[in-house]
């Protein structure tokens, strides 16, 4: 089951979230911060019961078509597919500072992921 995943326009974010997996729940730690230089997004993954990074610094830019999964090249770490989901047809071309909840959503689908 794919699950929106609880973003706000806060630059710095630090949050845990339970996804529906094929057997259970997959507890994922999310960290997302504002890169006000290059003006975009970027997402940090970890355990949050042993603190482990899965991943850093992964730049949430869209590319092209909303159904692409941004984790698609990630596959081997087992965590599921996320996708960033223009909500309007104004959208801009990819979230902003503000766009969380308004303009862009982030879905997450871990129902092929066993925990």
């Amino acid at each position: 089951m794919a699950v929106q995943i609880p973003l706000t326009a806060e630059p710095n974010q630090r949050f845990i979230a339970q996804i529906p997996a094929s057997n259970g729940n997959l507890t994922l730690g999310f960290y997302l911060s504002w890169n006000r230089m290059a003006e975009y997004w970027m997402l940090d993954l970890f355990n949050p019961l042993t603190q482990a990074e899965y991943l850093t610094s992964l730049a949430l830019v869209q590319q092209g078509d909303s159904r692409r999964d941004f984790m698609s090249q990630y596959g081997y770490l087992n965590l599921g597919s996320a996708y960033l989901v223009p909500l309007t047809q104004s959208a801009p071309a990819q979230p902003g500072l503000l766009s969380w909840g308004t303009d862009y959503a982030m879905i997450w689908d871990a129902s092929a992921v066993e925990v």
